[in-house]
Formats: C-alpha cells, sequence, structure tokens
C-alpha cells in the first residue's frame, strides 16, 4: 500500500523555508557571510527543503509537474551541493535563494501552519 505523503513532505518544506527566511531577514550579504552561525543554520534549512522535494519528486512526481513554476530541481541541486561539497558553497547563492528564492516558495506552496519565532 502507497501512502499519500504529499502532505508531510509539504509540512517539512513549509517548516524550514520560514526559519531560513527568519534567520537572514535584515542581514546584508556581508553580515551573512561573516556570522558562520547564521550561514550553518540557513545552509541546513536549504538541505531540509531540498531532501524533502526530491522525496516529493520520486514519491509523487504528478505534483512535481503540477507545478512547473517552482525550480524544484534547483532546490534539489542545491542541496547536494551543500551536502556533498560544503567547503565549496557559494554563500551568496545560499543568502539569494534565502531572501529571494524562498519567500517565492513560500507563496507557491500550499498554505502550512505560520511560522512563529518564538515558539
Amino acid at each position: 500500500m502507497t501512502i499519500d505523503r504529499t502532505d508531510l513532505l509539504l509540512d517539512l518544506i513549509n517548516d524550514a523555508a520560514p526559519v531560513a527566511v527568519f534567520y537572514v531577514r535584515g542581514l546584508s550579504l556581508e553580515a551573512f557571510v561573516a556570522d558562520a552561525k547564521t550561514r550553518h543554520a540557513v545552509s541546513m534549512c536549504l538541505v531540509v527543503i531540498g531532501e524533502n522535494v526530491s522525496r516529493l519528486a520520486k514519491r509523487q512526481p504528478e505534483f512535481i509537474a503540477a507545478h512547473p513554476e517552482t525550480p524544484w530541481g534547483d532546490a534539489i541541486g542545491l542541496r547536494n551541493r551543500i551536502a556533498h561539497g560544503y567547503e565549496d558553497v557559494d554563500f551568496g547563492v545560499i543568502w539569494r535563494t534565502a531572501t529571494v528564492f524562498l519567500p517565492r516558495l513560500l507563496a507557491s506552496l500550499p498554505a502550512s501552519k505560520p511560522f512563529d519565532p518564538d515558539a
């Protein structure tokens, strides 16, 4: 029996993305690059997002196909780059992803519970 895990995978993506956006809010690229803790935290959020996008693509390809406007492959590729080549990660790409791509991704996904930074 195949279990539809689309909602679970989307929830995991919807949980990680606003956290990364929150971490970079108000940070310039230079401040982000200078802050190792934030770089690592945002990178981990992107790994979680990419991993769950990869699972979604494997388990629910029809969902991916129904949302061609979302660069799913880029999310998976960035996850792989961070996980397997961290010493060569371009933190400018990480910062742009968190400040530009993730807000767009969140706007395009089915809504999840709102992020509460104090929770």
